[in-house]
């Protein structure tokens, strides 16, 4: 990984002109690394790395939105979450992500670890 000081020295010497040969003997960076770096830069036009992962099925939206529901609907089941949402997930996914609001399904509500319902 390629510290983004570097990056920017390396992308900022290729912009001068200076060749890839040279850059990579002051920064030890490979040449295939550096042209790797200055390719990303002009499509993305950051000098982030490219951090490959499987994109969330849900938006940040729907996750509120499900919480909001929740909260408005305590006595909603996971299947009326998924169906009234149209979310593109599975149960099992929707009990996680309700559990790391310490939401948790407990005689048909969802409730705090205390006991109460979250407001």
């Amino acid at each position: 990984m390629v510290p983004v000081e570097v990056r920017k020295i390396i992308v900022e010497s290729r912009a001068k002109g200076i060749p890839a040969e040279e850059i990579r003997k002051v920064t030890g960076v490979s040449l295939s690394a550096i042209n790797n770096i200055v390719t990303n830069y002009k499509k993305r036009g950051t000098l982030e790395g490219n951090y490959p992962g499987r994109q969330p099925k849900i938006t940040k939206e729907q996750r509120k939105a499900m919480i909001k529901l929740v909260k408005e609907k305590p006595d909603i089941t996971i299947n009326e979450i998924i169906e009234e949402l149209n979310l593109p997930i599975k149960k099992s996914r929707v009990s996680k992500i309700l559990l790391e609001e310490k939401m948790y399904l407990k005689k048909s509500r969802f409730v705090q670890q205390n006991g109460k319902i979250k407001e």
